[in-house]
């Protein structure tokens, strides 16, 4: 019998059977998981506190024909906050579903799981814009997965693109282009994609951008990332209708 223990957080929970529940768990250790938790929903269940949206914390499990079942939990961070508005809720609905889209099963993600993380941290806490927040998970997952966009030379002509350049990004040829192809962008938005997609990890919060650029770089990160990701995010569209 195989013994488990991982850190992460539950994305996802599905009904299961009179009194159990199925848990998808982002994990640093072994990506997306299932786990059944069983019993949680009689009272008074002793593991009922880890069956919840938003649970972080580490999970011990025991594997029964090849399913993990859930033992102890022991929480490591709240993000039951996160629940508290429903604008920030939405936000936080958005983080979880992309990365549970990026986060393969049996695949370590250290890095897109601390970026989760950290991401969710500051939402709950007030601590940034939520748009720009936005903008920096989606432009940093590009990063993360090998497609983050071009910010070092012109995607069309090729040439090395510096302060004297008038900038476009181009969603088609994935970067920014000097040759008027694409979205208008000012040099604060080419500064804070190339900051967000190339900075050390434990940098990556610490910039500004002008407000009348905010708009205009979020709308770039949702359209670039669903195109990274061949799909499209639908929390994206209760976010904008709140905007």
């Amino acid at each position: 019998m195989e013994y488990i223990k991982v850190k992460g957080i539950v994305c996802k929970i599905t009904e299961y059977k009179e009194s159990d529940k199925i848990l998808t768990v982002l994990t640093y250790e072994k990506g997306k998981m299932q786990i059944v938790a069983k019993g949680v929903k009689k009272k008074g269940a002793a593991l009922a506190h880890a069956a919840r949206l938003f649970y972080c914390g580490e999970f011990e499990c025991v594997c029964q024909n090849n399913m993990p079942i859930l033992t102890g939990a022991a929480m490591i961070q709240d993000f039951f906050g996160l629940t508290k508005k429903i604008e920030t809720l939405y936000y936080a609905s958005h983080f979880m579903d992309l990365c549970s889209y990026f986060i393969q099963e049996e695949q370590p993600s250290n890095e897109i799981m601390s970026l989760l993380l950290n991401t969710l941290y500051l939402l709950m806490r007030d601590e940034g814009d939520p748009m720009l927040l936005t903008t920096i998970i989606q432009f940093r997952l590009s990063a993360i997965e090998g497609a983050a966009p071009v910010t070092d030379f012109c995607v069309e002509c090729q040439k090395p693109l510096d302060d004297d350049c008038s900038f476009c990004f181009s969603i088609e040829n994935d970067g920014i282009s000097c040759c008027n192809n694409g979205t208008c962008i000012s040099h604060a938005v080419f500064q804070a994609i190339n900051h967000i997609c190339n900075s050390d990890s434990t940098k990556i919060y610490f910039f500004s951008i002008p407000k009348s650029d905010l708009c205009v770089i979020f709308e770039l990160s949702c359209r670039y990332i669903e195109k990274i990701a061949g799909k499209h995010f639908e929390i994206l569209d209760s976010i904008k209708e709140i905007l």
